[in-house]
């Protein structure tokens, strides 16, 4: 029974980094030349849960409608300084705001998985402990 409370325990870290992997994603959406990092959970040894983090290197998404429009007039004329600092600052970012949401999501459904695993297992310690006084 300790070998699945330690699974679910590497389980709750592995997804705690997962989140803070994808908050710091966000937090830094607006930065420039930010390239975003991704948590990739594995099994472990001894039927642990690991987390491997890495970079992705990807060109940013293409900007369009509105923002697109004013960055093509302020390339035509380059005195206009009534644009939008934070829509031509960012050429080269690759947070997209969508997809992190839903990975913060997935992540905290996991978290709370786990969090139930343990809940679980601490009350059925409990109920042991009480039938054998």
């Amino acid at each position: 029974m300790m070998l699945s409370v330690n699974t679910s325990l590497s389980a709750l870290m592995a997804y705690g980094k997962k989140m803070g992997v994808h908050a710091n994603n966000i937090a830094n959406m607006h930065s420039r030349d930010f390239n975003k990092s991704r948590a990739i959970i594995k099994e472990g040894a001894d039927r642990t849960v690991t987390v491997e983090i890495e970079q992705i290197e990807s060109p940013a998404h293409p900007i369009t409608g509105i923002a697109e429009s004013r960055i093509a007039e302020n390339e035509s004329n380059p005195t206009d300084t009534s644009s939008d600092d934070s829509l031509s600052n960012n050429p080269s970012n690759n947070v997209d705001l969508a997809t992190e949401i839903v990975e913060t999501n997935i992540a905290q459904g996991g978290y709370k998985a786990n969090l139930k695993i343990i809940e679980s297992q601490n009350e059925m310690i409990g109920t042991i402990l009480d039938l054998l006084s």
